[in-house]
């Protein structure tokens, strides 16, 4: 068995905090986000040889960011698949680190899925989703990030409804997790987590303990993701409501997923016709793909 476990979920919605908490388990490792499997997406059957995957990683944005790297392979010439060399990849750092078990922590892999699926088909995988409000309130603070309201709104009603079908009719192996609720009872919700990704790990308060050492957090993204790090914030729940914006009438569109996941629903409101124009492009798989193809080539650094 594969020791392989993913978290997944919309930028911003708390999977660097889990990420974190759960790599002071002495049994899981966590890194950086690689974004591996978005960033091989267009060549998912091609195989290279170990070489070349060495190559291209030592030239990927993200692995720059990690120190890992694989040692040389006798047999650099040997051919391997995407998540074949993935597999080595993260064996090797599973072991480096003395772990048993290697978590994954990539916000892009909710948009390639099938790709994971296709690799791993029974890797235990957590899906942390937080309110639709936090998360694009917390988009449109980020630098990097789009600056409109209305499509990340649109992304994450796209989002929650591509996870349930993966989940619901592809039986792909996904643990949901409502941030707000790790906050609130973390030890509850980490050990549910716990016994997911392994009926044999158990919890400890040590996930808790923000002095530990954090392989979840690159050194060059501290400085924006160092709350994450952080003991569980109550203030940080539902945060909209402290602050009436008002962009927050978008996720009315929002208002089926915002019920199944318990959260407060948005009153209804007119929208312009351009507004439903956006809503209704952003949830086109046409567009998710060009997305995709977008973001695979802007990751990869030539």
């Amino acid at each position: 068995m594969k020791k392989i476990a993913f978290i997944i979920g919309y930028p911003r919605s708390g999977t660097t905090m889990l990420a974190t908490m759960l790599s002071r388990h002495s049994a899981i490792c966590t890194m950086g986000e690689t974004h591996f499997f978005l960033t091989t997406n267009l060549f998912p059957l091609f195989r290279h040889t170990y070489n070349w995957w060495n190559n291209y990683i030592n030239h990927n944005r993200r692995f720059k960011m990690i120190d890992f790297r694989l040692s040389d392979n006798t047999d650099l010439k040997k051919k391997l698949s995407a998540s074949e060399y993935f597999t080595c990849y993260a064996e090797s750092y599973r072991e480096h680190k003395g772990a048993a078990w290697f978590v994954e922590k990539s916000p892009t892999h909710i948009d390639v899925l099938p790709s994971i699926r296709s690799a791993y088909p029974n890797a235990p995988i957590i899906n942390i989703v937080r309110d639709v409000r936090d998360t694009t309130a917390s988009m449109l603070n980020a630098s990097w990030a789009n600056n409109s309201p209305i499509k990340h709104v649109a992304e994450w009603k796209a989002v929650q409804r591509r996870t349930k079908r993966f989940k619901d009719f592809n039986g792909m192996n996904i643990l949901n997790v409502r941030y707000e609720d790790l906050l609130a009872n973390p030890e509850l919700e980490l050990t549910r987590i716990l016994k997911h990704i392994d009926p044999a790990l158990i919890y400890s308060d040590s996930l808790l303990n923000d002095t530990a050492v954090r392989d979840a957090i690159p050194e060059c993204e501290k400085a924006w993701k160092e709350k994450a790090g952080h003991k569980p914030d109550l203030t940080r729940q539902f945060a909209w409501k402290k602050k009436s914006e008002p962009w927050h009438r978008y996720a009315a569109l929002c208002n089926d997923e915002l019920a199944i996941w318990g959260y407060e629903l948005q009153p209804k409101c007119r929208l312009s016709f351009i507004d439903k124009l956006l809503a209704f492009i952003y949830v086109t798989p046409l567009y998710r793909n060009l997305r995709v193809l977008i973001k695979s080539r802007t990751l990869y650094d030539r």
